[in-house]
């Protein structure tokens, strides 16, 4: 008897592991859908030297600045 309780345990355990995977990898599957659109939309923007800077899906104009302090994130002027 507990044999057989510890199997049904184990198979319904299993069942909702591979439900957590099937959405953990939809969750995936949607975010990279949704970088590759912004990809599409939106150009490269280049650094001082000309070479294309790490962009911010979120605030696209948002820049890291060198302080004295040490280096901030900083906002967009648009997003003040």
């Amino acid at each position: 008897m507990v044999a057989k309780h510890c199997a049904q345990d184990s198979a319904q355990e299993e069942a909702e592991d591979e439900a957590r995977e099937y959405q953990y990898i939809a969750k995936l599957q949607k975010n990279a859908a949704k970088i590759k659109q912004w990809l599409t939309d939106h150009d490269d923007r280049k650094g001082s030297g000309g070479k294309p800077i790490k962009s911010n899906i979120t605030d696209n104009e948002s820049a890291k600045m060198k302080t004295s302090k040490g280096v901030i994130k900083a906002m967009s002027v648009s997003a003040r």
